[in-house]
């Protein structure tokens, strides 16, 4: 399939082990977004780096978890 991605700023954590864990991650993630006062933007992807294979340690796997984000603009006064 081929896509693109969008540019700009990305918050990037990596994921270390068995892709059961990569919900708490993205969820670590989205909390390091939040707690710098960044937006998140609404698209998000994984990059897998290294291919799992038959018979592999889980733990070995590692994958790079990507989130859009911007600096959140203060709302303006009236």
């Amino acid at each position: 399939m081929v896509g693109s991605l969008p540019g700009g700023r990305v918050a990037r954590l990596t994921h270390f082990g068995s892709f059961d864990g990569l919900g708490a991650s993205w969820e670590r993630l989205g909390s390091w977004i939040q707690a710098r006062g960044l937006s998140a933007g609404e698209d998000r992807w994984e990059t897998y780096v290294t291919q799992p294979s038959p018979g592999m340690d889980p733990r070995d796997l590692r994958t790079e978890l990507n989130w859009p984000v911007a600096v959140c603009q203060p709302a303006a006064r009236t």
